[in-house]
């Protein structure tokens, strides 16, 4: 099969670029290995259906356009364009709301209104994804509040959604799903606060490695991804003390960094898989 292989472009991927190319490198390593040819591209043109599937980090609007485009000739796409639309965090939450999917209570900001009460709490740009240091922010008052409201208003973040703090451990997760003939991978691991992309794991202090049930996070990681429409994914949970699991991001194609190897062969098998059932 002729399959095209689409980078992140680096706005999108701060502190992570590497970490993005390596994942998409080995799994285009491990199709060749299957006797596939892979083309690595920065662009597909809109419609053109010469490759049998396309896998993709993009998240820029005109080549999501052109990918949907393509697809609709009948090339297999990894993830769907649709769906990594789907990731931008006022969208998904209400996708999770709708399938119950454990979650925190958010609310939209109107105008520059900062809350109350109810602090601390985290405020977050609800439209697409977290590619700056600002676009989330961990407040403990009013006064924390507007100003990091001001501030992303001065970036023109124009809606901006809150959720209350939860206590409890931070867990990552990454995910691959399967297909008839293939299984589907999944791991999660405790960050490191001081390596991971905005550092903001800090505000949760000291991971306490409070036990929960590991089958129910799968399956929670799993719906939550069907439900928007993700093959590959990772995500964000916070484990509470008492173990209830409460997802709080979920994101297209992550750079599986701490199994890179094996999630890039999940990945492999599932393209291999899906797209020569066409």
């Amino acid at each position: 099969m002729k399959i095209a292989a689409i980078e992140r472009a680096p706005e999108n991927s701060p502190g992570m670029v590497d970490n993005d190319r390596a994942i998409l490198a080995a799994t285009a390593e491990q199709l060749r290995a299957m006797g596939h040819n892979v083309e690595f591209t920065k662009t597909v043109v809109s419609g053109n259906s010469r490759f049998d599937a396309i896998i993709h980090m993009s998240r820029r609007k005109e080549i999501l356009k052109a990918l949907a485009d393509t697809e609709k000739c009948g090339t297999r796409i990894y993830n769907t364009p649709q769906a990594v639309e789907r990731c931008s965090r006022s969208t998904f939450i209400g996708i999770l709301a709708q399938k119950d999917i454990p979650q925190p209570t958010y609310s939209i900001i109107e105008g520059n209104d900062a809350p109350r009460e109810g602090y601390p709490m985290w405020l977050k740009r609800g439209d697409g994804w977290s590619c700056h240091s600002g676009d989330v922010a961990f407040v403990i008052d009013h006064h924390e509040a507007i100003e990091a409201i001001e501030e992303m208003h001065k970036r023109g973040i124009k809606e901006i959604i809150t959720s209350p703090h939860i206590v409890g451990d931070i867990v990552k997760f990454y995910g691959v799903s399967g297909s008839e003939d293939t299984p589907t991978f999944f791991r999660f691991y405790y960050p490191d606060a001081d390596k991971t992309k905005f550092q903001l794991e800090k505000h949760n202090g000291e991971c306490r490695r409070y036990p929960f049930d590991k089958e129910t996070l799968q399956r929670i990681a799993f719906a939550a991804a069907r439900a928007i429409g993700l093959d590959i994914f990772g995500g964000d949970c916070i484990i509470s003390p008492t173990g209830e699991i409460h997802i709080i991001d979920i994101n297209d194609f992550p750079s599986f960094k701490v199994c890179r190897d094996e999630a890039a062969a999940a990945i492999a098998k599932l393209i291999n898989s899906k797209t020569e059932e066409r």
